[in-house]
């Protein structure tokens, strides 16, 4: 039976409705799929969140009152297709807005994080605001993409931050940003322009494997501990005004690290050398990777690239400083002697060749020394041991009389003796040999060992002086 043709174009036409239909309610599924959350208000792929009033006590850190609460917040994977906004939002429970897009531009003005907050693999593809932010837990922006513009201005870490595999592409600002923990910024690009003026930085900072450009640090406040371990630099990178916390001098890690591409005041901190601790992001305190230098002749390389570094800037406290630090380094690392006799020496006796004055000091404090010992064994010393020739009559005064001298006020008076006894030891040029009385008696063996030793003693409080005297006459010369 052959179908009606009017039939057939009915049949045509209800098919063809029914597609239009069909694709209409596609575009409708995609629509509602793809709307973005209006500004202020809700995300486009739905997450777990609920927005409160806030007390209105509580204030952000632009001295402004919350508007709104977010009790929980669970934007993990979320697409933000326009322009959002949470700003002055309090969010009082842990944040995740991990492998988040922001096509748009992205406001936390004004935001308070009370707990931790995850933005781990997030990508901003435009303009992303974090001015005057409070972070009060754990932040982490660990390999988050910055397509655009991104502003930290003012901002409070008080809790560790990690920044680790981080990408910047347009200069990031840090400016008067206060880091109250620890930051890493490891494997972090840090495009030319990044400005880190004025943050403080009260933990340890690291820049381990980080690609660093043209980077401000004007006036920044040093961190109890600064690395750089691998680190390319394709700048110089300028450190030479900068604040110290609390007038020390900041510890630095410069291993593998091209020095040449670095400025600074090496007065202002100081090399560490040897095995590096190098912390992982949150991890508790002690739960370290050591990465160990190489060997010596890095070390060695390190403080001559300074020093030479030094000398360009002509920093010349600084070139002291690191100078100093090598010798001690150098002595530490040495044999016995060099590290418990010498080290402990030159330091003391004058602080390596820069602080001089020490040898007036420590000269003055010798001969005081050999005075106090002189004093006690002065009869004995001058009738027994040596007797100069301008004290040959005080020798036969003291045999004569030497019962006499163990009252305490007839030995009293050999004082101003024992001063000059001392002094023509000590600073004499010349030792006269053979007024020394050490002839021993055969039949006295304990006699004979404590004048020898005495002897000894006498020449080495001369030994003393000589090399007292030396010092004093090139410091007197070099003057």
């Amino acid at each position: 039976m052959q179908e009606h043709p009017l039939l057939k174009r009915k049949i045509y036409l209800f098919s063809r409705m029914q597609f239009v239909k069909f694709l209409i309610l596609l575009l409708l599924i995609g629509a509602f799929h793809f709307e973005v959350f209006p500004q202020n208000s809700q995300p486009d792929t739905v997450g777990d969140f609920e927005l409160v009033k806030c007390d209105l006590n509580e204030k952000n850190l632009r001295g402004q009152n919350h508007k709104g609460c977010f009790t929980k917040a669970n934007f993990r994977r979320t697409h933000f297709q326009k322009k959002q906004s949470f700003a002055n939002r309090n969010f009082l429970s842990d944040v995740d807005f991990s492998i988040a897009k922001f096509y748009g531009e992205a406001n936390f003005m004004g935001a308070t994080f009370d707990q931790g907050v995850k933005f781990s693999g997030t990508r901003f593809e435009d303009v992303s605001k974090f001015y005057e932010v409070r972070f009060k837990g754990k932040s982490h922006f660990g390999s988050t993409d910055f397509q655009g513009n991104s502003d930290f201005l003012r901002s409070e870490f008080e809790g560790p931050v990690s920044f680790v595999n981080t990408k910047f592409k347009e200069a990031p600002d840090f400016i008067e940003v206060k880091f109250k923990d620890d930051v890493s910024f490891e494997r972090t690009l840090l495009s030319d322009g990044t400005d880190f003026r004025d943050a403080e930085f009260f933990g340890e900072v690291n820049f381990s494997y980080a690609n660093i450009g043209k980077c401000s640090f004007q006036n920044i406040l040093l961190p109890k501990r600064l690395i750089f371990h691998e680190t390319t630099l394709s700048r110089l990178l300028d450190l030479s005004f900068v604040r110290n916390n609390e007038n020390a001098r900041a510890p630095i890690v410069l291993s593998k690290t091209p020095i040449d591409s670095l400025k600074f005041d090496y007065s202002q901190f100081f090399l560490i050398n040897g095995t590096i601790r190098i912390p992982y992001p949150f991890l508790k305190k002690g739960s370290e990777r050591e990465m160990k230098i190489v060997s010596k002749e890095e070390i060695e390389k390190m403080y001559f690239d300074i020093m030479r570094m030094q000398k360009r800037y002509n920093y010349v406290e600084g070139y002291q400083y690191a100078d100093l630090d090598y010798q001690k380094w150098k002595l530490s690392t040495g044999f016995f002697y060099e590290k418990f006799i010498i080290l402990p020496i030159k330091k003391r006796w004058d602080n390596f060749g820069y602080n001089k004055d020490l040898i007036f000091t420590n000269t003055f404090i010798l001969f005081s020394i050999f005075f106090l010992i002189t004093i006690s064994l002065f009869p004995y010393l001058v009738t027994k041991v040596y007797n100069p020739a301008s004290l040959k009559g005080l020798k036969d005064s003291l045999n004569k009389n030497r019962h006499d001298y163990k009252k305490l006020i007839q030995y009293l008076r050999l004082i101003p003796y024992a001063f000059y006894y001392t002094l023509i030891i000590f600073f004499g040029l010349r030792m006269e040999l053979n007024n020394f009385m050490i002839d021993g008696n055969p039949n006295h063996h304990s006699y004979n060992l404590k004048k020898k030793l005495l002897g000894g003693y006498i020449l080495v409080m001369y030994a003393v002086g000589l090399i007292c005297t030396a010092y004093l006459a090139r410091y007197v010369i070099s003057s």
